[in-house]
């Protein structure tokens, strides 16, 4: 009887820290640290979406990028503003160089827990479309006919719609930055200065 009892009280304990340890395995993790480096394409976006699902709380953030396609940048922006939706924090850490579509990830970061390294390379520019052989920066075309002055026109103008809703700006500022010939550069303060991120490293 008594190697029964003592049996139940082993196999009672072994439930308790089983069930104790699945509990503790289910609670979403405080914090989780990713880097994001290269270009904001596809392969970002995929590990973006990657790190964003997790059951983290808290995601911190190591970018840096030269940009890349205009689509994938807003898509990975997208990603960033929808986790954050769901009660998560983004934290972005830019460092060395956060560049076009970098810019437009970073900014999209939770609201205060977006840093930039005073030091590093900082470029805000428009729409850069290319014809094949060569790049050239879009401008808006005033009356635009044709469906590819159309289409370049509506690029440019989600470019500033999305600047707009990371830094606070007016629209109407935002489509200034994407001018030709309106490129800012700069060191980490630029960011700062332009509301796309919060705090210097």
């Amino acid at each position: 009887m008594k190697t029964l009892h003592g049996a139940l009280v082993i196999a009672a304990l072994l439930l308790v820290v089983t069930l104790s340890l699945g509990w503790l395995s289910a609670q979403p993790k405080a914090q989780c640290n990713v880097t994001w480096y290269g270009q904001t394409g596809e392969y970002m976006l995929e590990q973006v979406r990657k790190d964003l699902r997790s059951d983290c709380k808290v995601v911190v953030v190591e970018l840096m990028s030269f940009g890349g396609p205009v689509h994938t940048s807003i898509a990975i922006a997208q990603e960033i503003r929808a986790a954050r939706t769901r009660g998560m924090v983004v934290e972005m850490h830019g460092r060395t160089v956060v560049v076009s579509g970098g810019v437009i990830v970073l900014g999209a970061g939770t609201p205060g827990r977006r840093f930039i390294d005073a030091h590093s390379i900082v470029l805000v520019h428009g729409v850069q479309m290319s014809n094949g052989w060569e790049r050239k920066c879009a401008a808006l075309v005033p009356t635009p006919t044709t469906e590819d002055d159309k289409f370049t026109n509506r690029f440019i103008e989600i470019v500033a719609e999305d600047l707009a809703l990371s830094s606070g700006k007016p629209l109407a500022e935002t489509l200034l930055w994407t001018e030709c010939g309106k490129e800012q550069v700069g060191g980490g303060y630029l960011l700062a200065k332009l509301g796309l991120a919060d705090n210097l490293e």
